[in-house]
């Protein structure tokens, strides 16, 4: 069973960015995140997967067929 919250250094491994990049991320709220204590911040996978699917680019076959 996957864990449904993960920490900043779980994110940095399953996004493949670094530490920085999260906090970065975070901190303009361009990536959904979760204060309980005000210090530590955790990220709901299901949150992490919608924002990577919002960010998909076309491929040049899909633009060049659209058109």
């Amino acid at each position: 069973m996957k864990k449904e919250f993960l920490s900043v250094e779980e994110v940095c491994t399953y996004l493949g960015i670094s530490p920085s990049a999260v906090y970065k991320l975070s901190h303009y709220k361009t990536l959904p995140k979760y204060c309980p204590n005000g210090k530590k911040i955790y990220f709901r996978r299901d949150d992490i997967d919608l924002w990577l699917k919002k960010h998909r680019v076309s491929s040049l076959d899909e633009l060049l067929n659209n058109n």
